[in-house]
This record gives structure tokens, sequence and C-alpha cells, in this order.
């Protein structure tokens, strides 16, 4: 079964969404899973459930792992087309930094479009940056909850304060 997407996924004229950067257009897909398609876990807490499933697939990944990063690598290289090489496992945090490593991408400040993750003390996650207020950072994570913790059930906005997070990826 392949991802069902409405591509552009909101309402873009086809030369808008062709000149837009593929960072901005991961990012939407990333809104789009949160607020069109309301992506969560059947039942919560498994780790599973129709898109979740599909989405870890996608990521070469099986169904019943935690997905945050498989969510990012969905919307931001397998659809939106950000890079041509892709995290050797695309469904691991610690993968996404190594591979930003490698090819020069990390970055120490937020802006629009990058990925933004956390790491250490089994708290490893990672979603995308939608805009930056001062000293936090908006975002759109996948495998979380309201309280923000990196297992969740959903994907869902947040407000991360910046001094909370360990690092950031530019996607442009």
């Amino acid at each position: 079964m392949a991802l069902p997407v409405k591509s552009p996924p909101f309402p873009f004229r086809a030369a808008e969404w062709e000149a837009m950067p593929a960072d901005q257009k991961g990012l939407l897909y990333m809104a789009q899973e949160c607020d069109f398609y309301e992506t969560a876990e059947v039942p919560p807490g498994s780790n599973k459930g129709p898109r979740v499933s599909e989405i870890l697939r996608l990521a070469h990944s099986t169904p019943g792992q935690p997905w945050c990063a498989a969510v990012v690598y969905v919307c931001y290289i397998h659809l939106a087309k950000c890079s041509t090489r892709r995290p050797l496992y695309p469904a691991s945090v610690a993968s996404w930094i190594q591979w930003a490593k490698a090819y020069g991408k990390l970055r120490k400040a937020p802006k629009r479009g990058y990925l933004f993750f956390l790491q250490g003390e089994g708290r490893s996650h990672i979603g995308a940056v939608v805009r930056v207020r001062g000293d936090i950072v908006e975002t759109l994570e996948g495998n979380t909850n309201d309280a923000g913790q990196r297992e969740g059930v959903r994907m869902a906005r947040r407000e991360r304060r910046i001094a909370s997070i360990d690092g950031y990826i530019d996607m442009s």
C-alpha cells in the first residue's frame, strides 16, 4: 500500500509548488500529516495503525517501532525529495544525526524547515521547525503527545524551548 497524500498538500498553484524549496515542501508534508490526516497510532501506544505502519514501512522499519524519525524521512526525503541520499536507517534519530554530520548539515540555531533533534539518555526524538519566536521553537512532530514526550501516540504541533534542543539539521 502506498501512503496516500495530496500533492501539493495544501492549496498551492502548480507553479508555486514547483518553485518552492524542497525543505519547505517537507515541512508542508509534515503539516499535512498532522493537520489533515491527523496521523495517530491505532491503538494508542502501539506504534502501529494503518498510516503509522505505512510510514514505518516506507522508512524501512517495521510496525511497532518508534516513528518520529520515520515520518521525517517520508515527508522530507521520500515525498519532498530534499536529498538524493538517505540516512542509513531512516527511522533512527541517531542515523539522522550521523547523516547530517557526514554531509555538513548540522546547525546550532533553528530555522524554518530545519529538523530539530534531542538525543541521549533514552530521549532521542526528531521533528521539524515551523517557526522561531524568541527562545521558543514551534514544531511538528510524530510519535509525541500533549506533554511533548518522545513516545507519544500521534502527530502534533509543539512548542519547545531552544535551550532544550540538542541541535538542528539543515534540509535545504
